[in-house]
């Protein structure tokens, strides 16, 4: 809503100011009137031919007149120096009427116009007594002029910050020694997956032991639990809280290598450590 200065006014009024570039301004200059919020579009006539001689109207371009704002005045200095050294801005005027209830001025209905330049100043000039810039006459040419009928709507709402993006998946694979359920240590991989855990407490990762197929399921079955077990306390004990990592053991019942060679066995003796 427009601040209007006080001193008597009528009860319709204009407001003017630059919107862009360096000269733009939350101060306005206010205006008994305003002429040249019109435009008009060239149409030329075409004679179609045959018996009828059908005339079509054909649209061509639309021309912009120049604004001319009347009996003004302003306390913002920066319209004076847009005067003195033109530059092409973008603009609003509005057009303000007295509340019912009196007390400030309603918007009735606003003009953007773009690509403005002033042509005419003319006026007494500055006031020294009231610090106040004077004119009897502003002329303005420009390239465009829309008008939005009543109150400016709200501007959007600014842009939500994106969502943080999702963390990377925590992956660890141990091996073991045969028939040995001792951690290798260090371990790069699980040391990674603790501190991961300890930046986010809600986070959930589970290990899952297994082995090859040397020796009984019975006992397979109980190494690789033991396995599990001792790759979940590496982790605690590198940080991770008890209740972040669920260990459970698979003996020989999902090989990922042949176990008839030894290097398919070496890749059955292992830990898998990921997101639960």
């Amino acid at each position: 809503m427009p601040v209007i200065p006080s001193k008597p006014l009528p009860s319709f009024l204009f407001g003017f100011k630059i919107t862009s570039g360096d000269l733009a301004s939350s101060d306005w200059m206010t205006f008994k009137s305003v002429t040249g919020l019109t435009s008009d579009t060239e149409v030329t006539d075409f004679e179609e031919g045959g018996v009828r001689k059908f005339t079509r109207k054909l649209i061509g371009v639309r021309k912009w007149g120049p604004l001319v704002l009347e009996n003004g005045f302003t306390g913002d200095m920066k319209l004076f120096q847009w005067m003195f050294s033109p530059t092409r801005v973008n603009g609003v005027i509005v057009q303000l009427a007295v509340r019912p209830e009196g007390g400030d001025f309603k918007e009735v209905c606003r003009w953007e116009f773009t690509n403005g330049v002033p042509t005419v100043w003319e006026g007494p000039g500055l006031d020294a007594n009231k610090n106040e810039i004077a004119v009897e006459k502003l002329t303005i040419v420009h390239e465009g002029l829309k008008f939005i009928n009543g109150e400016p709507p709200p501007p959007p709402p600014p842009t939500p910050e994106p969502p943080p993006p999702p963390p990377a998946p925590i992956s660890a694979n141990v091996q073991f020694a045969s028939n040995s359920s001792t951690v290798p240590s260090p371990n790069a991989g699980l040391d990674a997956a603790a501190e991961e855990l300890k930046k986010d407490p809600d986070r959930k990762v589970k290990v899952e032991g297994h082995t090859d197929s040397e020796g009984s399921e019975a006992s397979n079955q109980a190494l690789s639990e033991r396995r599990a077990n001792a790759t979940r306390d590496y982790l605690i004990n590198k940080g991770a809280k008890p209740e972040q990592v669920t260990a459970t053991g698979y003996g020989e019942s999902q090989p990922i290598a042949d176990n008839a060679t030894a290097a398919g066995r070496a890749q059955n003796r292992r830990c898998i450590v990921e997101d639960a």
